[in-house]
């Protein structure tokens, strides 16, 4: 709930009501408990009074929060009634107050009488009707929080699956599975080599095929025979599917976490531990790494005897950033401590093999028998004429089954090409004709484009717009999204609704070729080899693709709509100067293809940019001198990271140019271009005062850094506006660059002869790159150790700057890369008055502690600007609780310095 009122402070008010009167509702040990040790009196209506107060806060919340209205009408009705209740007892209590008048304490004739009303029901007769009134209340308030307790439990639930991963294999699952013929797949399950995995063993099995065997409907029946046939408490199945088209999705940390994702959605209740995590990462608004997750995953698998996982498509995985090979090596290492049988789907690739450590092996191909189950479940697909005619059915049978060799996609590509063959003449011909052979999927896709291109116009134009659409796009296009791309009129600025097509009609002109995803519902083409084959002769198909679609894009960033620029919204009433995306989440769902459109238009646009007077050149220069339209695509693009640009400050409706978007994008052929032309100065300002340069280091792109940095009309020291932002962000591009671990960056920012290596020092709340990589990035701050310039330990206005904060933050490596300079003042202090060795001690900073102490020119005791040594913060911070047992720790590395230190003179 808002203003800080929960579930919790409800629970609060619950059991703080239950000791109140639960104190007061028993007789005589109830009397001694109550009355106050200095002056004789109970404190419980003090506690009443307070009790007050937090049942009104929460009364004023309650319709703040997160409640359904009956909830809200619910407990606020309950809220009343206690509050009636507690107003009760106040009265009563105050009647009995002047029993604890009597001071220091209370005589035995005051206890005698306190014992009357405690035992004579005519005098407490007043006093315990209110009371049990208030037991009905507190049972019936306890019902209601259990409830929204169970409400808010859900609610964190659903956030944390979510947080974990987005990805969502249990719905792949059923798709997959769903389209697998009856019957299909069975002859693996009786496989020797198949029963031996499924025993238990804890060994691996790798199932390799060709292109289009098969091996996904096949991993989809392995998954749900597990789950039937070995359901159970101590058995846990989980499954993974592998997706060359979501590889920016399917990361190692996405993939496991998947897998916990799955395990937690039939735990009871969150492990503590999973929630913490949960708790720290959105709190810090960090991401846990692969084995912060793998850490997470084996704490919840404890109570298994048995864990199976089938990673299907794992040869789908991405390469570049071996994604596959840490994924496996992960589960290599779950399987060394429990005991996993793991089964992973690929094409023929040696390496696979290798990685998962010499597993059982097996070739999948579709048996015969599979190949004709599928080909009779799709029969009525077909005209009619075959439908009444069982030889010609047969015929279809036999003859598929002997084209496709096992290779089931290829069934499916040759029943669509038979769905337009309207006699059994056409359909006899065609049946002779069926691609065979390692080019046949290759000619199937060019016979599927030879239908799309003999359909009507408006039906082939729809369906090569959408293929070419799909086949060039940088991450998968929602169903809306596609619809809202098709739609694009150009020359149009305003978007009109009647030119959308109906999905249905899109999938039906596409021939099979395209599908919806059922994990994101997006569109997609069908199978990956129907990407590779678009990929070789997409050109031939669609030859003015990459242009159309350069200049959709564009025409959809330029719509009028987009024209009232950065928009904010108050998060709360009283602050408007904090925004948040309520006026951009509506643009984004009345018009889905916008966020696409603002991620890749420099992406599509790209070899279009060096002519400006070219279709797609002009619509750039008609978007990138529009500060309105250009502030409202980085608002989006920045989304997540306005904080780091903007910080809490409203700015304009402009804050941005299009050569600072041109930047953040490392779009360096437009950059250039666009300083060509005059458009832009290379020193633009953006509301903060910062230019593209400082946009480039921040973001650390390396080729726009090099671009700029040499230009004469590039100001390399220029800093951030102080008045437009917090302070924290008037930085230098070298300090943008050091702060965020740039180091190729920093490089090229220090060829510059005039590059000023302290910006910052002098600065109220500032700090110097130097500073700033030495508390953040350890190669950074050895790359600016290395420049003439900088000297390690630089005193300025504010103290002592690099060592001080590396020791105060406890970064041991960057503490000893300072003091091997050589020329560190060890002793210095900062504007606190405290000296590097007091801010590590007083944090508990061992390593930091141990390499400061064995510096020869430390000086254990040196105090601070108020006289005190390190020894007392020490002391102070080892007896601060919980004592963690760093300080402790601490505390004896200094005062054995202190005694050898005395030793020693």
């Amino acid at each position: 709930m808002s203003m800080g009122v929960g579930v919790g402070d409800i629970l609060a008010v619950s059991n703080l009501a239950r000791y109140i009167w639960g104190q007061v509702r028993d007789s005589y040990n109830q009397f001694n408990a109550i009355r106050t040790e200095e002056y004789g009196f109970p404190d419980t209506a003090n506690r009443v009074a307070g009790l007050f107060l937090v049942l009104n806060e929460i009364a004023r919340n309650v319709s703040e929060g997160q409640l359904s209205d009956k909830q809200t009408a619910d407990l606020s009705s309950l809220i009343k009634g206690t509050s009636d209740v507690l107003e009760e007892v106040s009265v009563v209590l105050e009647k009995y107050k002047s029993l604890g008048q009597e001071i220091p304490t209370v005589d035995s004739k005051v206890e005698k009488v306190w014992k009357k009303i405690s035992w004579d029901p005519d005098a407490i007769k007043d006093f315990r009707s209110p009371l049990q009134k208030a037991a009905e209340s507190l049972a019936t308030l306890d019902e209601r929080v259990a409830v929204l307790q169970l409400d808010n439990d859900q609610l964190e639930r659903h956030a944390l699956l979510d947080w974990l991963t987005t990805l969502n294999f249990p719905a792949q699952q059923s798709l997959f599975f769903s389209r697998r013929q009856e019957g299909t797949c069975q002859w693996l399950l009786q496989l020797e080599e198949f029963k031996t995995w499924m025993s238990g063993s804890g060994q691996t099995l790798l199932c390799r095929g060709m292109p289009g065997a098969g091996k996904t409907i096949l991993a989809s029946t392995v998954i749900d025979h597990l789950r039937t046939t070995l359901y159970g408490g101590k058995i846990f199945v989980t499954y993974i599917y592998c997706d060359y088209r979501k590889q920016h999705e399917q990361t190692p940390v996405d993939l496991i976490a998947s897998i916990l994702k799955q395990r937690l959605r039939h735990h009871i209740s969150i492990p503590e531990n999973v929630r913490n995590s949960y708790r720290h990462h959105t709190n810090s608004g960090t991401r846990p790494s692969a084995e912060g997750i793998h850490a997470l995953l084996l704490s919840t698998l404890s109570g298994f005897s048995q864990i199976y996982i089938v990673a299907d498509a794992v040869d789908e995985l991405s390469n570049s950033d071996q994604v596959r090979q840490t994924l496996l090596s992960i589960l290599n290492a779950l399987q060394k401590v429990h005991t996993v049988d793991l089964m992973a789907t690929s094409r023929f690739i040696p390496q696979i093999a290798q990685e998962l450590r010499d597993p059982l092996c097996l070739e999948i191909r579709a048996s015969d028998e599979d190949v004709r189950r599928h080909v009779q479940g799709h029969m009525n697909d077909l005209a009619k004429c075959v439908l009444k005619i069982s030889k010609l059915q047969e015929l279809v049978v036999d003859s598929i089954v002997t084209a496709v060799d096992g290779m089931l996609l290829l069934a499916q590509l040759h029943m669509d090409s038979l769905t337009d063959k309207t006699s059994p003449k056409a359909v006899k011909k065609a049946l002779e004709n069926l691609p065979k052979g390692s080019d046949a999927l290759d000619i199937s896709y060019k016979q599927a484009m030879q239908r799309i291109e003999d359909q009507k116009p408006g039906f082939s134009d729809l369906a090569k717009r959408t293929l070419s659409g799909i086949t060039y796009a940088y991450e998968l296009l929602t169903v809306a999204g596609l619809r809202h791309a098709l739609a694009i009129e150009i020359r149009e600025s305003i978007f009109d609704e009647e030119n959308l097509d109906d999905i249905e009609d899109v999938l039906s002109a596409c021939c099979g070729l395209v599908n919806i995803d059922p994990e994101t519902e997006a569109l997609r083409l069908v199978h990956y080899t129907t990407q590779d084959y678009f990929k070789k002769f997409g050109s031939c198909h669609f030859p003015n693709a990459r242009e159309d679609i350069a200049v959709g894009d564009l025409t959809y960033l330029l719509f009028d709509e987009f024209g009232e620029g950065w928009v904010w919204d108050s998060l709360e009433e009283n602050d408007p100067n904090w925004p948040s995306m309520v006026s951009v989440g509506a643009r984004l769902h009345d018009y889905p293809f916008l966020r696409y459109a603002a991620r890749f238009w420099t992406r599509h646009a790209e070899g279009y940019s060096t002519n400006f007077h070219d279709k797609v050149g002009k619509l750039l220069v008609k978007f990138l001198i529009d500060d309105f339209k250009v502030s409202s695509v980085g608002q989006i693009v920045l989304e997540r990271t306005l904080g780091l640009y903007f910080g809490r400050g409203v700015p304009s409706k402009t804050p941005m140019s299009g050569m600072h978007l041109a930047t953040y994008f490392n779009s360096t052929d437009l950059m250039s271009n666009l300083l060509e032309a005059g458009l832009f100065a290379a020193d633009a300002k953006d509301q903060a005062g910062r230019t593209p340069l400082m946009w480039a280091a921040h973001e650390g792109h390396d080729a726009a850094v090099k671009m700029l940095v040499h230009r004469q009309d590039v100001e390399v020291n220029t800093m951030g506006n102080r008045a437009a932002v917090c302070v924290q962000f008037m930085r230098t591009a070298l300090a943008f660059a050091a702060h965020n671990g740039h180091v190729g960056t920093v490089e090229l920012l220090l060829e510059r002869d005039d590059i000023d290596v302290d910006s910052g020092g002098d600065l109220e709340g500032t700090l110097t790159p130097l500073t700033l990589a030495a508390v953040r990035h350890e190669a950074v701050l050895k790359v600016l150790l290395k420049h003439k310039d900088f000297v390690a330990d630089k005193q300025y206005r504010r103290g002592a700057m690099a060592l001080y904060w590396a020791s105060a933050r406890g970064r041991a490596g960057s503490v000893q890369i300072l003091l091997e300079r050589g020329n560190v003042e060890v002793n210095s202090i900062s504007k606190m008055g405290v000296t590097p060795l007091s801010a590590a001690a007083t944090n508990g900073y061992v390593e930091v502690v141990k390499l400061l102490l064995g510096h020869g020119d430390i000086d254990v005791n040196s105090k601070d600007r108020w006289g005190r040594t390190v020894l007392e913060y020490a002391s102070e911070a080892a007896e601060r609780p919980p004592r963690p047992p760093g300080r402790q720790e601490v505390l004896q590395l200094i005062r054995s310095a202190i005694r050898t230190r005395s030793e020693t003179i």
